[in-house]
This record gives C-alpha cells, sequence and structure tokens, in this order.
C-alpha cells in the first residue's frame, strides 16, 4: 500500500503508488489522487512497465510519486503565451511578466512520476511531458484521419 501525505476519517492524500490497489479512489475526498490510468504524468508508461523506485525512505517499492514542480517555460513563443496565462504581466510593460517564487502559494504544478522522470530537470522534465503530449495529439490525429476516410 502506498504512503499517505495526508490521512484523516474524510480526506487522504496519497504520496506514493506501490500497486494497482492504489489506484482505486478511497472513501471521502481524494486530494491529488493517483492517475486513474496508473501512467506516469510524463513519459506515460504504465506502472505494470516501469521499475519501481529503490533505495532507503518512503519511496521504496513506489512505482509513482507525488511530485511539485515550478512550471517551467519552454517551446514556441505561442505556446510560452499560453503558459503565461496563469501569470501576471507588469502593466505597460507586454514582454514582462511577474513570475512567482516557488512556494506552495505560487502557481506549482502537482504530477504523478515514475523513478526516471522524477530524476529530470524542470525543463527536461516538461519538455519530455510535452513530446508525449504531441505523440498522444498525433496519435488521436491519425485516428480520426482513419475514421473520416472509411466512412
Amino acid at each position: 500500500m502506498g504512503e499517505y501525505f495526508i490521512k484523516e476519517e474524510r480526506i487522504c492524500s496519497l504520496f506514493t503508488v506501490t500497486s494497482e490497489e492504489d489506484l482505486k479512489p478511497r472513501a471521502g475526498v481524494n486530494m491529488n489522487p493517483p492517475p486513474g490510468d496508473g501512467c506516469c504524468d510524463c513519459c506515460g508508461r504504465h506502472i505494470s512497465k516501469l521499475k519501481p523506485f529503490s533505495g532507503e525512505g518512503m519511496f521504496n517499492g513506489a512505482y509513482l510519486v507525488k511530485s511539485f514542480r515550478e512550471p517551467s517555460l519552454i517551446g514556441e513563443e505561442e505556446e510560452r503565451d499560453i503558459a503565461y496565462e496563469s501569470q501576471e504581466q507588469v502593466h505597460g510593460e507586454p514582454d514582462k511578466w511577474i513570475k512567482a517564487e516557488f512556494d506552495f502559494r505560487g502557481p506549482i504544478d502537482m504530477n504523478w512520476e515514475c523513478s526516471e522522470c522524477f530524476e529530470l530537470g524542470d525543463e527536461e522534465f516538461y519538455k519530455k511531458m510535452g513530446e508525449r503530449f504531441k505523440r498522444e495529439e498525433d496519435l488521436a490525429t491519425a485516428g480520426d484521419d482513419m475514421n473520416e476516410t472509411s466512412s
């Protein structure tokens, strides 16, 4: 069974996923629950295809761990514009933005990560995640194109 970040009578928040059982919702409120599909948020691999974390500590044996990262701005200018929507623009300065410091009051992303993706720096992590999104989008588009030609 996974480790808990919070475990109260009607509220829980898992911190690690060690088996398929951990993917099932618990009674009450599940804060930032593990992904229902059992896949790493970054690379998209299912826990059945992952090597567990090894070593000492609470991650030992986990396939996925909850991670908090500061959003990293990468990609083309129009992609960065989308990311900037959650930040504050400096009045009268269209190219300057106020970026919150990393703390739980500022913008942070919560992710479920495998041992391989957990080791990545923020920029590498978001680049890899973006590549996964692009692959999934291409596959979905290819499926749509096939459905249109067969109709």
